[in-house]
């Protein structure tokens, strides 16, 4: 039952992150998918389980704030949050 649940949410953050046209409702998507595989890959409470569950968690908030800080600077120089609208180098 709570492993549909976190399919359903895991499909869900894919599919807003796939037709999001805002740079905040596609890292949204992100981090809903961050909250649906992290449980699934740590199901099993075997140790390498929960160390490839850790090093996911760190590679991806990592690249959350890349993501975060890309779009803020995108939108400072160009005033849009419009994905589209990646015109700075810089970003």
């Amino acid at each position: 039952q709570a492993k549909v649940m976190f399919t359903t949410s895991l499909l869900l953050g894919t599919t807003i992150t796939i037709s999001s046209n805002h740079w905040v409702l596609a890292w949204a998507g992100l981090e809903i998918n961050t909250l649906a595989i992290l449980p699934l890959i740590s199901k099993s409470h075997h140790p390498r389980a929960i160390e490839a569950a850790t090093k996911y968690f760190l590679v991806q908030a990592a690249a959350s704030a890349l993501v975060l800080f890309s779009s803020m600077t995108n939108a400072w120089h160009n005033g849009q949050w419009d994905i589209s609208q990646l015109t700075d180098p810089t970003s």
